[in-house]
């Protein structure tokens, strides 16, 4: 699944979508390998202070084969979600 198909926008069952700053997360892997519930995962340390934003985007980054995830825009993102 490459991040081109993401691109023509959400087609099919939109509701079965998980929350859209789930997908930005997501999003930052070209092919998508970045799994939802690690990312729910990493935003509950993050909140709960077992993890720092930037160490939870550098395990994201992990799953990242493509090597583009980007870190610093997940960090930036992570920070976001603790202000609300």
């Amino acid at each position: 699944r490459h991040s081109v198909e993401q691109s023509l926008g959400f087609w099919g069952a939109n509701d079965r979508l998980p929350e859209r700053d789930i997908l930005a997360m997501n999003t930052l892997c070209g092919h998508g390998l970045v799994s939802f519930n690690l990312i729910h995962k990493m935003i509950d340390y993050v909140k709960m202070r077992r993890l720092t934003p930037a160490e939870a985007a550098k395990i994201m980054g992990k799953c990242c084969e493509c090597a583009v995830f980007n870190t610093v825009r997940a960090e930036h993102l992570l920070e976001k979600m603790l202000e609300t």
